[in-house]
């Protein structure tokens, strides 16, 4: 009788994980094709993802400083990430499109859901992310070196690199 009842918790559990894997998806750029995140790091430059939602109150201010961190430090590879996927990928795709207009945002975004940023984050080593704005900040080996959560001055994370690099020298 155990066996049978550990069996199926055993096929239940397999059920919920292809149907929770099936809703999960994958980073997209703005037209919806999937892409990789690490695709997009350790080309020789530092790489600086903005991480925003189109509803959080505070993401304007990060995105601000993100803009004035892609004038001041041009070496570096700046993105955005969106969480709106989690509105669905084409609501998602459509709210962050109206987001990045608004906002004149001048660098690539790509869209996500908080779900999948998460294990992407889990899978890095690092903890789920604690709130939007974040900046995700990669050496240009590709190395995760920073997760900040808050609307982050462009001096700051230019002193974070600066700090960073002198720690190889």
């Amino acid at each position: 009788m155990l066996k049978a009842l550990t069996k199926r918790i055993t096929a239940l559990s397999f059920i919920g994980l292809v149907s929770l894997s099936a809703n999960l998806q994958a980073f997209t750029d703005l037209q919806g094709k999937s892409v990789q995140l690490l695709d997009h790091v350790g080309k020789g430059k530092w790489t600086v993802f903005e991480v925003w939602s189109s509803d959080c109150p505070y993401c304007p201010d990060g995105v601000f400083y993100m803009k004035d961190f892609k004038t001041r430090y041009p070496h570096a590879a700046l993105y955005g990430i969106s969480l709106d996927g989690d509105n669905g990928q084409a609501a998602g795709r459509q709210l962050a499109q109206g987001f990045i207009k608004k906002h004149q945002i001048n660098f690539p975004t790509l869209v996500s859901s908080t779900l999948e940023l998460d294990n992407f984050l889990i899978a890095q080593g690092e903890q789920a992310l604690v709130g939007t704005p974040a900046l995700l900040i990669y050496n240009p080996k590709g190395e995760l070196k920073g997760v900040e959560s808050g609307a982050i001055i462009a001096q700051d994370v230019i002193d974070f690199i600066q700090s960073e690099q002198s720690k190889r020298n």
